[in-house]
């Protein structure tokens, strides 16, 4: 059981970036995500988001019909999945 729950997070990554799009109808967020390195164009990321997605800004649970495009958020989500796991919204 250890094990499964270890290669669980070995899937995580994180990301700082913006909101550019949201598909209600597929639940998805099209983030744009800012490069660290000066060589790197920003990189576009689309994510689900699910009902286990936690979502928050800190004061209080958000949901995806509360996202708007061009908020700037943190994700941490399933690399395999592309699924969202928390996002919080600046």
């Amino acid at each position: 059981m250890i094990k499964l729950a270890e290669e669980a997070t070995d899937d995580l990554e994180f990301m700082s970036g913006e909101i550019t799009a949201m598909d209600e109808d597929a639940k998805t967020v099209t983030l744009r995500v800012e490069r660290t390195t000066e060589d790197k164009a920003p990189t576009v990321l689309v994510l689900s988001v699910d009902k286990t997605s936690d979502i928050t800004d800190g004061d209080q649970d958000r949901t995806f019909a509360s996202l708007t495009v061009g908020s700037d958020v943190d994700v941490e989500y399933n690399s395999v999945t592309k699924t969202v796991t928390y996002m919080f919204i600046y």
